[in-house]
């Protein structure tokens, strides 16, 4: 004969009054280096996003966008103290005869904002050092420019940078705390004020 264990009791479900609901489903948009500067790009595009049957203002798209070292800007900005070369032949390197038509999100992003344009918020995260401290190429790697942008025009923006330069900050642990502490913690952007 066998001996068998007896079956726990199940708890009853709780009642539906004591249910947390769910978290609403949070839409976020980004990435990472040139990923921003597509992502940027494309947000800051409503007629690329009416032409795919998408919502021409990016804040009825997503719900956030978050930027990790992002590739920002393409060439200098008034508030930019880098030398301008350093953009500029960076950009000519990679696309050659095409350069000139590169868009430059924090450009585009100043006059988009200025034309009235619905962004949603941002989650910005630099390095502190993003081309080993060099800032030959800050015009490009401007995350604390864009946030600024962002934040004059009333637009939610947190500006995170972490101790680590472009190359090593997705295995860096600052940037795992930086993303734990927002997105799990702090629940961003649901705790973004739209």
């Amino acid at each position: 004969a066998s001996l068998s264990r007896p079956t726990p009791p199940r708890a009853a479900p709780p009642h539906p009054a004591h249910r947390v609901p769910p978290d609403p489903v949070q839409l976020v948009f980004g990435g990472y280096s040139s990923g921003a500067h597509v992502a940027s790009s494309l947000l800051l595009r409503p007629d690329v996003l009416q032409s795919h049957a998408l919502p021409a203002a990016a804040s009825e798209l997503c719900d956030g966008v978050l930027h990790l070292s992002g590739v920002l800007g393409t060439r200098p900005t008034a508030h930019s103290t880098a030398p301008s070369w350093g953009p500029r032949l960076l950009v000519a390197f990679v696309f050659g005869r095409t350069a000139a038509s590169v868009p430059s999100p924090v450009h585009a992003l100043e006059a988009g904002l200025r034309q009235g344009r619905a962004v949603p918020p941002h989650l910005l995260v630099g390095c502190k050092k993003e081309v080993f401290g060099i800032n030959l190429l800050d015009a490009c790697f401007c995350s604390r420019e864009f946030a600024t942008v962002l934040q004059h025009a009333g637009v939610p923006a947190l500006l995170e940078e972490v101790d680590s330069d472009h190359w090593r900050v997705l295995s860096s642990v600052g940037l795992s705390r930086q993303l734990h502490h927002h997105l799990v913690a702090s629940r961003w952007p649901c705790t973004s004020a739209n």
